[in-house]
């Protein structure tokens, strides 16, 4: 799989890579008058990557089980972890990387070069519930979605893991406004992306549809992010 970048990366991307239906709340940051440009080839699955806010990319490569960054500056691909597992995703905040660890089933964060485990592992072989995509709150929680499950999670700052959203069809990608008032969902097979109020005890209420993709009838509503004006990036299954 190609990794592909727009010319303009910036802290508030949180470095999503393929783009993208959009639903538009003020002016992007996204230059869509710029081509695409290979920054690197080769890996087995490319996947979920997060923008360190100051100079560099990170994204897992899947299917060869390691972590990546990539220095825009100096146009540099480096291998940050090896034997990483099958990391599907990874976001970057509080000064430390997330990682969802797929195979293992769990959620965790990169330190002093290790994987460092945040919470156990729900189910084992057929029944693990293999964490997708996840985003950080501002005071450290996790939201991670459970595709197979149709469920959303939430690990609360104390280490606590509660069901944020008990029922979603495919959840896929997730992201939160800039002001931690709203979560995203995205839901894969429908092909459209939800949108709740986040309360005080970490769930996520009063679901509305926010956004459905039109790149055909292929599946995907998939990795999300999003700017601090509050615009939506989604990939999707067929439109860069």
């Amino acid at each position: 799989m190609k990794i592909l970048r727009r010319c303009l990366l910036s802290a508030v991307c949180l470095g999503l890579l393929f783009g993208v239906a959009r639903v538009s709340l003020a002016e992007s940051i996204v230059d869509e008058s710029s081509s695409l440009e290979v920054i690197a080839t080769e890996f087995g699955l490319a996947d979920g990557p997060a923008w360190d806010g100051s100079s560099s990319l990170f994204f897992p490569d899947v299917k060869g089980e390691k972590l990546y960054r990539y220095f825009p500056n100096e146009k540099k691909v480096e291998v940050v972890l090896e034997d990483a597992g099958r990391i599907s995703a990874s976001y970057f905040s509080h000064g430390s990387l997330y990682l969802s660890d797929n195979a293992a089933g769990r959620m965790a964060r990169l330190a002093n070069g290790k994987k460092e485990y945040l919470t156990e592992a729900e189910g084992s072989g057929k029944t693990l519930a293999r964490p997708n995509d996840l985003v950080v709150d501002s005071s450290g929680g996790i939201y991670f979605t459970l595709t197979k499950q149709g469920r959303v999670m939430y690990r609360r700052p104390n280490g606590k893991l509660i069901v944020a959203v008990p029922k979603v069809e495919s959840p896929n990608g997730i992201t939160m406004s800039p002001d931690g008032s709203t979560l995203y969902v995205a839901e894969y097979r429908p092909k459209k992306i939800q949108a709740y109020d986040i309360q005080a005890d970490g769930t996520a209420t009063k679901r509305r549809e926010f956004a459905a993709m039109d790149d055909g009838e292929a599946l995907g509503a998939d990795g999300m992010t999003i700017d601090r004006s509050g615009n939506v990036y989604c990939a999707g299954a067929t439109d860069i």
